[in-house]
Protein backbone atom coordinates (compact mmCIF):
# COMPACT_ATOMS: atom_id res chain seq x y z
CA UNK A 1 0.00 0.00 0.00
CA UNK A 2 1.12 3.57 -0.98
CA UNK A 3 1.56 5.77 1.50
CA UNK A 4 -0.67 9.10 1.31
CA UNK A 5 0.44 11.66 -0.88
CA UNK A 6 -1.18 14.58 0.47
CA UNK A 7 -0.32 16.13 3.34
CA UNK A 8 -2.50 16.66 6.83
CA UNK A 9 -2.93 20.25 5.95
CA UNK A 10 -4.14 19.51 2.15
CA UNK A 11 -6.64 16.66 4.28
CA UNK A 12 -8.01 19.69 6.46
CA UNK A 13 -8.23 21.52 3.48
CA UNK A 14 -10.30 18.66 1.55
CA UNK A 15 -12.62 18.38 4.72
CA UNK A 16 -13.62 21.91 4.90
CA UNK A 17 -14.80 21.88 0.95
CA UNK A 18 -16.66 18.59 1.09
CA UNK A 19 -18.18 19.76 4.50
CA UNK A 20 -19.47 22.92 3.55
CA UNK A 21 -21.10 24.44 0.84
CA UNK A 22 -18.40 27.66 -0.46
CA UNK A 23 -19.06 30.94 -1.74
CA UNK A 24 -16.36 31.94 -4.47
CA UNK A 25 -14.70 33.76 -1.58
CA UNK A 26 -14.01 30.63 0.11
CA UNK A 27 -16.56 31.58 2.78
CA UNK A 28 -19.14 28.66 4.54
CA UNK A 29 -22.57 29.10 3.21
CA UNK A 30 -24.03 25.91 4.44
CA UNK A 31 -23.14 22.47 5.52
CA UNK A 32 -22.91 20.12 2.49
CA UNK A 33 -25.89 17.16 3.12
CA UNK A 34 -26.61 15.67 -0.08
CA UNK A 35 -30.74 16.10 0.67
CA UNK A 36 -30.96 19.92 0.59
CA UNK A 37 -33.72 20.02 3.62
CA UNK A 38 -31.59 18.72 5.98
CA UNK A 39 -28.78 21.57 5.50
CA UNK A 40 -27.78 23.75 8.39
CA UNK A 41 -25.99 27.14 8.12
CA UNK A 42 -22.12 26.54 8.52
CA UNK A 43 -20.30 27.18 11.88
CA UNK A 44 -19.17 30.84 12.71
CA UNK A 45 -15.26 29.23 12.08
CA UNK A 46 -13.74 25.68 11.24
CA UNK A 47 -10.21 25.49 12.33
CA UNK A 48 -8.15 22.51 12.22
CA UNK A 49 -4.61 22.40 12.41
CA UNK A 50 -1.38 19.60 12.25
CA UNK A 51 2.79 19.82 12.58
CA UNK A 52 2.46 21.52 9.16
CA UNK A 53 -0.09 24.06 9.79
CA UNK A 54 -3.76 25.06 10.08
CA UNK A 55 -6.70 25.69 8.20
CA UNK A 56 -9.29 28.11 9.09
CA UNK A 57 -12.38 29.17 7.23
CA UNK A 58 -14.98 31.74 8.45
CA UNK A 59 -18.62 31.74 7.45
CA UNK A 60 -19.70 34.53 4.97
CA UNK A 61 -21.06 36.67 7.15
CA UNK A 62 -18.11 37.03 9.59
CA UNK A 63 -16.97 40.81 9.18
CA UNK A 64 -13.25 41.12 7.51
CA UNK A 65 -11.89 42.77 11.02
CA UNK A 66 -13.21 40.04 12.76
CA UNK A 67 -10.89 37.41 10.71
CA UNK A 68 -7.73 38.57 12.74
Amino acid sequence: MEPLKDSPLDLFTSRTETGWELNMDGDMLTSNEPHPPDRRRAPVFFLSWSSEGFAIAFRDDVQSDLRQ
